[in-house]
């Protein structure tokens, strides 16, 4: 692989990653202001590494031009993208609504003249850019300096002032973890300034470094690094997905129909990575080519968003069977003129063996008749083939193996899981029928004994390491624990104190009363309210909790708790 196609595939790799992680902001909560402006800033640092990408496999000058031009859409946006993320995420004064239309003005003004000049400075006919070719890739050059100063001037400015509001944001709050978070994403938010600014600028003007521009690359630096924030503190806001139940019948549950969609849209993307990487190697650099490895690119991108868009389980299983249905023809007839048309005739296998885990016979028929008729197409359009299986293809063909082995493992998963949970919801209904035999001789002498072996079944069942009973006294003041079943080899925490798993008026319990389950998959997620509660759950080492609220009369009366 030469230096330019390796540069190309790196850029390239940059968009797939900047895709991934906006899409994951919006399932996350699509309604978050924070959510949607860290997306919206993935996918304009995306766009910018696709252009550049495909700047750098031209095959002429032209070309290359073209994509430079488009390429403003990317970086002529993006510092105004950044610093409305940071104003958002700091609470800066600047995010109030009431500022809303003077702060898009402030940030987007800028940009909006920047392409407006960028497009009529760069038009072919004034020659103010030309388009180098070099070892590594195409190079820019221009015979006036005045654009290149004024976009210097914005993207200091805006840099700059970006990381002034972190230091800001570092210093007036007493939050550790959000001094944490803003210590993180200021360092890298610096790293990625200093390196662009050294690739991009530096190098190439005084060293003469003939490398095309890497920013992309190095902007994914502070978005990887939001990013590890987002998994470990939780500082964008939790899933939203409300799809928890599964009607009778159902074989998906919430959990396995999110992981096949996850599937689905990781098989486009490495099917358009390897689009884009066959062809480049090739020399077969068309736009068609190219704009197929984008748009597989957002098609993982919608796939993944499917159970966040449609609210039923039937109309997300119709998405997903029309989506394969347009797909596929796309994917066969693309590549009919290509090297990859000696491996993509298992693709409709493929495609059919996802329709058996729906609830949807109408899916299966469709793709079975879809399947055929591409086939007999192919066949009238290319009825002669004579080929050259070399190490490449059977590269692609190991790879194609390794797709149908994993899509195999999983749909086995899934029905091993829909086998568990069959014998789990047995093994329920046998629990509840034994305590409701339990109850009926339940009385003074023996009620602690009971409680206690409920709380131990419940136990076992969940899989949990502590299961508590508490009880909230008459003006809800005070809460009580004196009921507790711990696993071998966990310390009891009632005997300590009286309330000791879960204190009165703590965030906690105001969840609770507000008739909330409250559902901690990590210490480090909750909210600044809950810094004191934090520190406690982490001091006990326990890693996730759920406390479920009892109620009596429409009044919230306690609580059971597992840890």
């Amino acid at each position: 692989m030469t230096l330019e196609n390796i540069i190309s595939m790196t850029l390239f790799i940059a968009f797939v990653v900047d895709v991934i992680f906006g899409t994951y902001s919006l399932t996350l909560n699509i309604k978050s202001r924070l959510n949607r402006v860290f997306a919206g800033l993935c996918f304009c640092f995306a766009l910018w590494g696709f252009i550049f990408a495909a700047l750098n496999s031209s095959l002429t000058s032209e070309e290359a031009l073209f994509w430079r031009r488009l390429s403003v859409l990317g970086w002529g946006v993006a510092y105004s993208l950044m610093l409305h993320f940071i104003i958002v995420l700091t609470e800066s004064r600047w995010s109030q609504a009431q500022k809303k239309p003077l702060l898009l003005t402030s940030l987007y003004l800028p940009a909006f003249l920047n392409i407006i000049v960028f497009l009529i400075y760069s038009r072919p006919e004034n020659g103010h850019v030309q388009m180098i070719a070099g070892a590594a890739g195409w190079l820019t050059t221009t015979d006036v300096s005045w654009y290149d100063r004024i976009f210097l001037g914005y993207y200091l400015i805006f840099s700059l002032t970006s990381l002034r509001l972190l230091v800001h944001w570092y210093k007036q709050t007493d939050h550790p973890l959000n001094r944490k978070k803003a210590l993180a994403i200021f360092s890298s938010f610096l790293v990625a300034l200093i390196l662009g600014t050294l690739t991009d600028i530096v190098t190439v003007r005084f060293a003469n470094v003939q490398l095309p521009s890497l920013a992309p690359v190095i902007i994914m630096i502070p978005v990887v690094t939001i990013y590890g924030i987002i998994r470990k503190y939780g500082l964008l806001l939790p899933p939203q997905n409300s799809n928890a139940s599964r009607p009778e019948g159902i074989i998906l549950s919430t959990l396995s129909r999110t992981r096949l969609f996850k599937y689905v849209s990781f098989v486009l993307i490495i099917g358009s990575i390897l689009n884009f990487y066959g062809r480049i190697s090739t020399g077969d650099n068309c736009i068609t080519g190219l704009l197929l490895s984008f748009v597989l690119v957002l098609m993982g991108a919608f796939v993944v968003g499917i159970p966040y868009l449609f609210k039923s389980i039937k109309s997300q299983e119709n998405a997903l069977g029309i989506f394969l249905v347009i797909l596929l023809p796309v994917v066969m007839l693309s590549h009919s003129n290509t090297d990859f048309r000696n491996i993509i005739w298992p693709t409709p296998i493929f495609f059919m063996m996802f329709s058996v885990i729906f609830n949807n016979k109408n899916i299966f028929l469709a793709l079975a008749v879809l399947s055929l008729l591409m086939e007999v197409i192919l066949w009238l359009l290319v009825p002669d083939l004579w080929l050259l299986v070399d190490k490449q293809s059977y590269f692609y063909r190991l790879l194609f193996y390794a797709i149908a082995i994993g899509m195999t493992a999983m749909i086995s998963r899934i029905y091993l899981l829909r086998l568990q949970e069959n014998s789990n919801q047995d093994a329920f209904q046998k629990m509840i029928a034994q305590f409701s035999t339990d109850f009926v001789t339940i009385d003074r002498t023996n009620f602690d004994q009971k409680l206690t072996q409920l709380l131990q079944k419940s136990g076992l069942l969940t899989n949990t390491d502590r299961v508590y009973l508490c009880r909230f006294s008459p003006d809800q003041s005070k809460l009580f624990c004196n009921h507790e079943w711990v696993a071998a080899g966990i310390a009891a925490l009632i005997g300590e104190t009286n309330d000791a798993p879960i204190r009165a008026l703590s965030w906690r319990s105001r969840q609770i009363l507000k008739n909330e389950i409250v559902d901690i998959s990590s210490p480090d997620q909750l909210p600044v309210a809950a810094e004191a509660e934090r520190q406690w759950l982490k001091k006990q080492k326990v890693r996730s909790q759920i406390l479920i609220p009892i109620q009596r009369n429409h009044a919230i009366i306690g609580l059971i708790g597992f840890d």
